[in-house]
């Protein structure tokens, strides 16, 4: 699967990580360990279904007894695992909140982790999914937009970090900003509602 191939791709050794990952269902989740497993990589679930042997999993997590762990909301907060050395987001999320939420998961220092590998295979969204909310959440504030953050390959990103596109990826996320950025009115109004499910902060023509 794409999946497999890419992890086999980017990461360093496929044997060797901890790797977490985000399902969109319980029976997603028993299906991604199953499909990991039958390929010869050591994998395991927790959901609401086995939370009840949560701790002898987690355990088994970070004694790399298996190296992928996928999960179903559960770890978007308050998990605190630093040696997690790669994430799999294998769902969507509106929620800005979640996702930052989730990629906190794996950003914590370890002494046994040189760097966080984030893999994000969500395929395309509906019209309206904003992928520039995502990639400013990463960002942070910069002097240049995020399109064309995107278009120059991040050039302003911090030291050390890396944000790579496969290229379909590259040219679906540039189309939908750019719809965004048309949208005149009700992109701005669907901005602000959105804004207000993610952000603590009041709204302001600035935040946006």
């Amino acid at each position: 699967s794409d999946i497999l191939r890419n992890c086999d791709k980017y990461l360093k050794d496929i044997h060797q990580v901890r790797s977490l990952g985000f399902c969109v269902s319980k029976k997603h989740a028993v299906f991604m360990a199953s499909q990991f497993n039958s390929k010869g990589l050591k994998a395991a679930y927790l959901t609401s279904d086995n939370a009840s042997d949560r701790n002898s999993i987690l355990q088994g997590f970070k004694a790399k007894a298996f190296n992928y762990l996928f999960v179903v909301d559960i770890f978007n907060e308050g998990v605190d695992i630093p040696e997690i050395d790669t994430l799999l987001f294998l769902r969507p999320t509106e929620s800005l909140t979640i996702f930052l939420q989730q990629l906190g998961r794996g950003l914590r220092l370890h002494e046994d982790k040189p760097c966080l590998t984030v893999l994000d295979f969500v395929g395309q969204q509906h019209a309206e999914y904003s992928f520039e909310h995502k990639f400013r959440g990463m960002l942070g504030k910069t002097h240049t937009r995020v399109k064309e953050e995107i278009e120059n390959d991040f050039p302003h990103l911090p030291l050390g970090c890396s944000i790579t596109l496969e290229r379909t990826a590259k040219e679906i996320i540039l189309k939908s900003i750019t719809r965004a950025y048309r949208g005149g009115l009700q992109t701005l109004v669907n901005a602000i509602v959105r804004y207000k499910t993610e952000y603590t902060l009041s709204a302001s023509l600035e935040n946006f």
